[in-house]
């Protein structure tokens, strides 16, 4: 996924403030690509496509092992994986559209979730 910086944020929030807090400001929750995006393979995205994922998984079995039961980590996790599996498809059609043989060569290079070493 590209990489937002803060400025990056700001221009492609929505106001969710409404007329009592106008300004205040929310990422979208729909994929998009918008032209100031880049696309970003460094540091983190040089490990895996999408970092945040696999770090949200990770907090999710961690806590599933600390204070849940093996059957709902394990469910939680499948359930985890499933969601961000689907979210991810559409993400990178979108990256993939926009950012053409490029990104194509950085998801055959970079595993999505889990990194594990890919033939070169």
């Amino acid at each position: 996924m590209a990489h937002l910086s803060q400025e990056s944020f700001d221009a492609h929030a929505v106001d969710v403030g409404g007329g009592e807090k106008p300004g205040v400001r929310a990422p979208c929750l729909v994929a998009r690509v918008t032209e100031r995006h880049e696309l970003i393979t460094s540091g983190p995205y040089a490990v895996v496509r999408h970092p945040i994922y696999t770090a949200m998984l990770g907090l999710l079995i961690a806590t599933g092992l600390t204070f849940g039961t093996p059957t709902s980590t394990v469910a939680g996790a499948v359930l985890y994986v499933i969601g961000t599996w689907l979210r991810t498809r559409a993400e990178e059609r979108l990256l993939e559209a926009a950012f053409g043989d490029r990104y194509a060569a950085y998801r055959r290079r970079v595993p999505a979730l889990i990194p594990w070493p890919r033939p070169r």
